[in-house]
């Protein structure tokens, strides 16, 4: 009986070293496999041999912004003073002067895609026009001119020549009412769950009852103000839709702003109406800081 217990212990045995020597067979693949890929890993990462680069037309390092998103890193924080600002190029410096020509002649602040519409009339002048890589020309010019020293930013996307900032607007009436959220600064959950009052505009105060009413009164006092410019507004886009169109069908809700015969998306958050208004009154060539909403 002993003998039989230690037969069958020794038939136990030689099995498990058996199925040991398949597992260690079965390793040493797996490592060989894994040495293969990792000689084919060291090929891929090892250094090339590039081939000499021929010099080529400069392309204008720029800024890739959304489509209505506004430049805000086009402007300095801080202008820089007169004759500090950075170095210009020869190629730069000739740009910089037809926009100084263009804010001249305008005789206002000009916001950077209407320097843009008006370089396009002289663009012949400049021995090497900057070409754009994100699809924004109007960028693209204003990276020559940001830092030149005779020009200065004096609101969101808005240039001036320096020294000829717009004078603002005298304060309305009720000036010790002062209408909640105002100015870009603040931070937008203020209309998250705000209920609007009124709305402050050009130093007139409208009384209102729902966000909805802020926009369509403001563009409305746009159109009213400055028609042709009020054109521009059609350049609001949002990642899908645009903002504003002649055409309703390209809108989710669609409004139309008096006899503009441009309609406006109405189906938006109250955040966002405010953005639009304060984008709207930019591009039509006014100091959004004359913009204010009061809410409860």
């Amino acid at each position: 009986v002993r003998s039989a217990h230690l037969e069958d212990d020794r038939k136990r045995i030689d099995k498990e070293i058996a199925g040991l020597a398949v597992e260690r067979d079965n390793a040493d693949a797996e490592i060989q496999h894994l040495e293969l890929r990792l000689r084919d890993v060291e090929k891929i990462l090892a250094p090339r041999v590039l081939p000499p680069v021929h010099e080529t037309a400069p392309v204008v390092d720029e800024p890739v912004l959304d489509s209505v998103a506004e430049p805000e890193a086009l402007a300095p924080a801080v202008p820089d003073p007169v004759g500090d600002g950075a170095p210009q190029s020869p190629t730069a410096q000739a740009s910089a002067d037809l926009v100084h020509g263009i804010l001249a002649e305008a005789g206002r602040p000009l916001h950077y895609r209407e320097i843009y519409k008006r370089y396009e009339r002289v663009r012949h002048l400049d021995p090497r026009p900057p070409r754009s890589r994100s699809g924004n020309p109007a960028n693209a010019l204003a990276t020559r001119y940001r830092h030149d020293p005779r020009l200065e930013n004096v609101g969101r996307g808005m240039y001036a020549l320096r020294g000829a900032r717009a004078v603002p607007a005298s304060p309305p009436a009720d000036a010790s009412r002062k209408p909640r959220g105002r100015g870009r600064g603040r931070s937008r959950s203020l209309y998250t769950s705000a209920r609007p009052v009124a709305y402050t505009l050009f130093g007139a105060r409208h009384e209102v009852r729902t966000f909805r009413d802020v926009l369509l009164g403001v563009c409305a006092t746009l159109h009213e103000r400055a028609p042709a410019e009020f054109e521009r507004v059609l350049e609001l886009r949002g990642r899908v839709r645009p903002y504003f169109s002649r055409n309703p069908d390209d809108l989710h809700e669609a409004v139309q702003v008096a006899r503009s015969g441009i309609c406006v998306e109405v189906n938006l958050s109250a955040s966002n109406i405010v953005e639009r208004c304060e984008q709207a009154i930019e591009l039509c060539g006014f100091d959004p800081r004359e913009f204010g909403v009061e809410t409860r």
